[in-house]
């Protein structure tokens, strides 16, 4: 393998990789408030992704739900930290 991380920006196959217990190694947001998610490569993680775009895979509705709210959790976060590093940057300013 060429590079040690695999990232995507695909919200649903992220669930579905970390219901399958694939490690999160991190998420990224750019200028646009998009969020990149990025796991380890390993042959298991690209055998489950080849499942999941093949429509073969399957997953516990439970687990996966979880995850989607994990993910969902992390963004809003980071959305949230953001606006206030932002509000303590402007009234540092002001002063």
């Amino acid at each position: 393998m060429i590079n040690n991380n695999f990232t995507t920006r695909d919200f649903y196959l992220s669930g579905f990789l970390l219901a399958k217990g694939i490690n999160l190694e991190d998420h990224q947001k750019d200028r646009t408030n998009l969020t990149t998610f990025v796991f380890s490569n390993s042959q298991a993680l690209h055998e489950l992704i080849g499942m999941y775009y093949a429509q073969e895979a399957l997953i516990n509705p439970v687990a996966y739900a979880n995850a989607l709210r994990n993910l969902k959790s992390m963004i809003h976060d980071t959305q949230t930290l953001n606006h206030n590093n932002k509000y303590v940057q402007q009234l540092t300013e002001r002063r």
